[in-house]
């Protein structure tokens, strides 16, 4: 669960932004092994920045790319990982 923000340069077509998140990762499992049942739950602060456009595609859609560091603060290290996300935005009026 992740609150983040978006800053816009642009109100045109293309509109290039930055943005940054902060909140909480969540991970659990439950295994069997050779009769023996595991289970773990666990949460981890973690953070992302990054940067992205928005094109307008049409009248209430648009196209969304963004790639992202992300940080998730795990027990003596951290998981650090890169995020490539493609998406289409639709406006609701």
């Amino acid at each position: 669960v992740l609150v983040g923000a978006r800053y816009l340069f642009g109100q045109g077509k293309f509109n290039p932004y930055v943005g940054a998140e902060l909140g909480m990762h969540f991970a659990s499992f439950d295994y069997e092994f050779m009769g023996v049942d595991y289970s773990a739950t666990d949460s981890y602060f973690g953070w992302g920045a990054g940067a992205g456009f928005l094109y307008q595609i049409g009248n209430n859609m648009d196209l969304d790319v963004t790639a992202k560091y992300n940080s998730i603060a795990s027990e003596g290290d951290a998981s650090d990982y890169v995020s490539v996300f493609v998406g289409l935005l639709f406006g609701l009026n």
